[in-house]
């Protein structure tokens, strides 16, 4: 668990702070590391793979969603899907390697995954924004990116625990 916190922790400051400081691609090449230290040695890693595709797509949907409705704004760049950053869509397979260690305890719970899918998307949100790695222009976006993680994360925390996908 704690190699999970570590990994996740280096993988989301290379991203924020690449970004920021218009690295773009740092993130990306770093979380892509993380992602084959998480599938490649899992005994299950078919699993795991499919587990970081649906958090990839899913977030990649949620991603241009808060961008076409002005909640989320990014710096322009050569590296985006539909106006969202490759890092940014790349945090959520990140994300999805969480889902089976540190935060585990989370499977089966689904308000509690609610809540802190709210609190804890809003709050990296907002570091993120604060880092300069993009910009929350609408009143209610902090509002808009609790919603969304307040329904993907005990959305991939069920398919984590559907799919047995070990640590």
């Amino acid at each position: 668990m704690f190699r999970n916190l570590v990994l996740f922790q280096l993988g989301w400051w290379c991203a924020v702070l690449g970004a920021a400081r218009h690295h773009l691609l740092l993130g990306p090449c770093v979380i892509t590391l993380v992602l084959l230290l998480y599938v490649v040695p899992n005994p299950r890693r078919m699993q795991a793979l499919a587990l970081v595709l649906v958090a990839l797509a899913l977030g990649a949907a949620g991603e241009v969603g808060l961008r076409v409705l002005g909640m989320t704004a990014f710096p322009s760049g050569p590296w985006s899907i539909a106006g969202v950053p490759v890092w940014m869509v790349a945090l959520w397979g990140l994300f999805a390697t969480t889902l089976t260690t540190s935060l585990r305890w989370l499977q089966g719970r689904w308000l509690l995954g609610g809540l802190v899918g709210a609190a804890g998307g809003g709050l990296s949100y907002l570091a993120g924004a604060r880092l300069g790695a993009l910009e929350l222009p609408a009143s209610a976006s902090l509002w808009a990116i609790a919603l969304l993680w307040a329904l993907a994360l005990p959305l991939l925390s069920e398919l984590a625990r559907r799919w047995e996908v070990p640590a």
